[in-house]
């Protein structure tokens, strides 16, 4: 029996090319390119001995050529391992998803070591997050297919990590397609689900079931199985207790029938990268206390000017805890043309989907381009998408280096772009879920149930 978990596949190996074409569908895009090989084109060679013309010229007597020298093959990939993963993982995932991957350290970003998402996800359904990401939230693409650090054996070798961290044994759940009542599943949903997973159109404090990233990879068997057994040691409980075999059928029907209604995958990611002579090649390798990118990995975007409008006076701002910069004062710091850094601390694959005009990508695992920033007292806003957490690694390190004019966007990115706040985005992001709210300390929040009835009822 196959360890895999049923995940719509996902091209284990992908060129850049074929990571744009995963993303040119929505539902069930990346299934196509399953099983897509290379084959001989047959054109272009020469005519074959009997059909080639001979020729009547008399033999040349110019002396022969040497014959090129044989080239040396190329060395060998490197092997994924956990080792080097471990060390992946510290300076990627960590920051959200926990040193251990119990989850919970930023966005309620989920636990990985819960034993029943161990047990059924595949190597595929995690490469899929970890190279794409989910567009909309805080989990950004980290595969240099979209503009992110990791190359395919640093994704396989973070999945090799993650896998040492819990030992369960790996199965895949019943199969199961969903083809049952959408409608009483919405009943469903809205009085077990929506709290915690939100709707279509809003985020809530738990795993949002209606990305279009997340709908692409998991299979229903997949997300069945989680509604059954939960996710122990997380929030998520089993629901095998409330509802019946039909219900948890009809509640997974309603999820993928929602489908149509997202934007798809090809609108959520932004154009590939500039070419290398348009990016910078003089980033850092720090570095500070997560390090900087692995070598190898694509340089940041290029920066735009900075400060912005240098010739404008300085913005005020009325901190919160001393930290956080209202949205409503920092918009209007850009309106009055004041004199201000803004900076991206998200993974460039954000950046390039969605920011905010002018600012520049200094993502939270490469602060030596801090260096870049001058120190004379000009006003530095980070944001990210967490809301704060990551905006925040970039602020204490900022701060540490002496610039006390800083301070976090408050609310973050998402935020900024719900307020119809100029925002420059891939098509798809204009209506991707809205995000959480959050209390005063960043935490995401639920939402109120729906008005659904009871749903326990007979198999």
């Amino acid at each position: 029996m196959s360890t895999e978990s049923p995940a719509r596949p996902f091209r284990r190996r992908m060129a850049p090319a074929v990571a744009h074409a995963l993303a040119l569908g929505s539902m069930g895009s990346l299934s196509l390119f399953a099983g897509v090989a290379c084959s001989p084109s047959g054109e272009g060679g020469a005519a074959s001995a009997s059909t080639a013309p001979k020729s009547t010229a008399p033999a040349s007597t110019a002396p022969k050529s040497s014959p090129p020298a044989t080239q040396p093959p190329p060395p060998p990939r490197p092997a994924a391992s956990a080792e080097a993963g471990e060390a992946l993982y510290a300076r990627y995932c960590a920051l959200c998803h926990g040193p251990r991957a119990e989850g919970y350290g930023a966005d309620n970003a989920p636990s990985l070591v819960s034993s029943t998402f161990a047990a059924t996800v595949t190597d595929d359904f995690l490469r899929a997050g970890i190279t794409l990401g989910r567009p909309g939230t805080a989990m950004a693409g980290f595969g240099r297919e979209v503009g992110g650090p990791l190359d395919e054996v640093g994704v396989d070798s973070i999945i090799a990590f993650i896998r040492t961290l819990h030992t369960v044994p790996r199965m895949a759940p019943p199969p199961f397609t969903a083809m049952s009542d959408a409608e009483n599943g919405r009943l469903v949903y809205e009085k077990h689900c929506q709290k915690c997973h939100g709707t279509v159109t809003q985020r809530a404090n738990a795993v949002h079931l209606f990305n279009p990233a997340l709908l692409a990879t998991a299979s229903d068997a997949f997300l069945r199985h989680a509604v059954v057994n939960g996710r122990p040691d997380t929030p998520m409980e089993a629901f095998s207790p409330v509802l019946d075999g039909r219900a948890t059928n009809d509640v997974i029907t309603y999820i993928r029938s929602q489908a149509g209604k997202l934007p798809p995958l090809s609108s959520l990611h932004a154009p590939a990268p500039a070419p290398a002579e348009a990016l910078d090649p003089h980033h850092g390798h720090d570095h500070g206390p997560v390090g900087g990118p692995p070598p190898g990995a694509p340089p940041v975007p290029a920066w735009g000017p900075i400060p912005l409008n240098p010739q404008g006076g300085a913005p005020k701002f009325t901190l919160r805890d001393g930290r956080f910069a209202p949205m409503a004062e920092v918009k209007k710091a850009l309106d009055e043309k004041k004199k201000i850094i803004i900076v991206d601390a998200r993974a460039p694959s954000d950046w390039l989907t969605l920011h905010i005009p002018g600012s520049v990508p200094l993502p939270y695992y490469d602060l030596k381009l801090i260096d870049r920033i001058p120190n004379d007292d000009t006003w530095v806003i980070a944001y990210c998408g967490c809301p704060h957490h990551a905006s925040g690694e970039v602020v204490d390190a900022l701060r540490r280096r002496g610039h006390k004019n800083s301070a976090v966007l408050d609310e973050g990115m998402f935020a900024w772009q719900k307020a119809n706040y100029p925002v420059v985005q891939a098509p798809g992001m204009a209506g991707i879920a809205a995000p959480p709210v959050y209390d005063t300390h960043g935490m995401p929040q639920p939402m109120p149930s729906g008005p659904g009835p009871g749903t326990k009822r007979g198999k």
